[in-house]
């Protein structure tokens, strides 16, 4: 399995971050201005709801379907996780509460887990089928763009103490 992970510090509290995210159908597009769409396939942004997003980094074009898997939230942060249909990938949001507001981490994980015949799946999917679209670098980069474009949103409309 390939892991991608990004973190940033943003000067607000979780739940300030939780309560943006919980409105990605109203945000994705302002996000990044390579987002490009995001739909409700099923219900809202709940557990078992299905979304579609899209959006294209240099000239790639990434059409994502699936499922939210994982919604949990309290004082001290939250974890929102989504699967892929074809369960391939999973992209997690995490936000942990720091002194300075909110740590929020951008996981990507693509594949089968690390076995024998996950080794085999993921270089016959990564290396021979896919291998124009498994980017790492570009992937990662666009994940750390994503996080420094919502510090920016979310500190610029954050009350000034």
């Amino acid at each position: 399995m390939i892991t991608l992970r990004e973190s940033i510090d943003i000067a607000v509290p979780p739940g300030v971050v939780y309560a943006w995210l919980k409105r990605l159908d109203e945000n994705f597009t302002k996000w990044n201005p390579k987002h490009e769409e995001f739909e409700k396939i099923s219900g809202g942004l709940a557990i078992g709801d299905t979304v579609r997003f899209c959006e294209t980094v240099q000239g790639m074009t990434y059409n994502v379907r699936g499922t939210i898997v994982k919604d949990d939230a309290d004082s001290s942060g939250f974890q929102i996780m989504f699967e892929t249909s074809a369960g391939l990938g999973h992209i997690w949001f995490i936000g942990e509460r720091i002194v300075s507001g909110c740590r929020f981490t951008h996981v990507e994980e693509f594949g089968k887990p690390d076995t024998v015949f996950g080794r085999i799946f993921n270089w016959l999917l990564f290396e021979v089928i896919a291998k124009k679209r498994a980017n790492w670098q570009l992937i990662r980069e666009d994940m750390a763009e994503d996080n420094l474009c919502l510090k920016a949103i979310l500190e610029a409309a954050a009350p000034n103490p």
